[in-house]
């Protein structure tokens, strides 16, 4: 079993030259690493799992909340805070947004590997109940 990701990245820093070539070097070898982390598993959560992410990601999209959802996830990818380079704050949150009803299959199948994602789901899908009671 390999190192959780950051590690994988600062064991590449400890190894690079602090300097242009270093930091450039380390940026396309985070970006493999991080496509390797991101790229679809299905062996991650069961199927019962995924559809219920599915169905949280529809009733965001029926209850008007896309925008808000999408507003959610830049401000948790922004929101990171990066020891070293900029590079860095994608390993934390993906910045992958929900482009419509055309993609939640796609979306729910990313935002699956994300802890930090499936809670911005799960508590905008919690909130539509209390929002229909209070109109």
């Amino acid at each position: 079993m390999s190192c959780p990701y950051p590690e994988q990245v600062e064991a590449f820093r400890a190894l690079l030259p602090d300097n242009l070539i270093g930091r450039h070097a380390l940026s396309h070898i985070e970006a493999a690493l991080r496509w390797r982390d991101w790229r679809p598993s299905r062996s991650l959560r069961t199927e019962p799992e995924l559809d219920r992410l599915r169905s949280q990601v529809h009733i965001i999209l029926e209850a008007g909340l896309h925008k808000e959802l999408n507003r959610r996830l830049k401000d948790a990818f922004h929101r990171q805070s990066v020891p070293a380079y900029p590079v860095s704050r994608a390993s934390i949150v993906p910045s992958r947004l929900l482009l419509g009803a055309h993609d939640v299959d796609d979306f729910a199948t990313h935002a699956d590997r994300h802890q930090a994602v499936r809670r911005i789901i799960l508590d905008l899908a919690d909130q539509r109940p209390r929002e229909a009671r209070s109109c």
